[in-house]
């Protein structure tokens, strides 16, 4: 016999993505009316809804696999139509980057130091953008990163056992598995002054 189907599970899903129409309704008006705001479908299917901020745009994936972006788009950073299979994105100075569910990275936006220079990268499951550097964290716990360098903000080639990063204006976290921080990049403000912490379970900047 077949079971009636729930007829509240539908009203949730469109109540969920009318909820996300009007937060980036909300953030575009906020950027100004001369941005740009642009809602693309997909058909890969997520579990949750990403949301990323970056110097002047903004972009999300809805839990239905679909994306919106909106904001400045002078460099082209909003220019993601055709990015599919997305499973996270990070919204940088003025660039983005994408996590396909393959590992592999996509980017769009300003390259003049090349922050953009993802592509050749695999095995990736944790991305994070910068100012003006990118961050990937892979499957066997190490981390890359391409970029500005002004700062050694991209000297990550010898952290080993991390299990996430965050990548900020001109400084990057990582959180190991023991609970412990690792950093590096400008300290001007004492952003890199981790190495005391302990039981750690998440971190950003």
């Amino acid at each position: 016999v077949q079971q009636p189907r729930n007829e509240k599970e539908a009203p949730k899903k469109k109540k969920s993505k009318t909820l996300l129409i009007v937060i980036i309704i909300l953030l575009l008006a906020a950027l100004g009316a001369g941005a740009a705001l642009l809602f693309f479908g997909s058909g890969n299917q997520g579990s949750k809804a990403i949301v990323s901020a970056g110097g002047g745009h903004c972009i999300v994936i809805n839990a239905d696999g679909s994306k919106a972006v909106a904001g400045d788009n002078a460099h082209g950073q909003c220019a993601v139509a055709d990015w599919d299979n997305l499973v996270d994105v990070s919204a940088g100075l003025n660039f983005t980057i994408g996590l396909r569910a393959d590992g592999s990275v996509i980017s769009t936006g300003n390259n003049e130091f090349q922050q953009c220079a993802v592509y050749e990268w695999s095995n990736v499951k944790a991305i994070s953008a910068g100012n003006k550097h990118t961050v990937a964290l892979l499957e066997d716990g190490t981390v890359v990163a391409t970029g500005d360098n002004t700062y050694g903000q991209c000297d990550v080639s010898r952290w080993r056992d991390i299990v996430a990063i965050a990548a900020g204006g001109f400084h990057t976290v990582g959180l190991k598995s023991d609970g412990t921080v690792v950093a590096t990049g400008n300290n001007t403000y004492g952003a890199c002054d981790v190495s005391g912490w302990r039981d750690i379970i998440a971190v950003s900047c």
